[in-house]
């Protein structure tokens, strides 16, 4: 998870829709609130880098327990 958290990992997503045109996603998964959000603020700092140029946004809202007890998302829903 770490490595995911703090660097840019290219996904390649096929999503079937009647327009053919590239989309940029990226993923910064911050469950960390309640334990102090380790390594978010580095990320902030990079704004003009790691947070640019990209098409959508996935924010996914779950918690870990402590700094010892991570949370892993799974399943993110979009609304219809």
């Amino acid at each position: 998870l770490e490595t995911l958290y703090k660097s840019e990992i290219p996904i390649r997503v096929n999503i079937k829709t009647p327009f053919m045109h590239s989309t940029d996603l990226k993923f910064c998964f911050e469950a960390m609130e309640e334990s102090g959000s380790l390594g978010l603020e580095e990320i902030l700092e990079n704004k003009d880098t790691f947070l640019n140029n990209f098409n959508f946004t996935c924010i996914s809202d779950s918690y870990w327990l402590g700094k010892t007890k991570p949370c892993i998302s799974y399943d993110l829903r979009c609304p219809d």
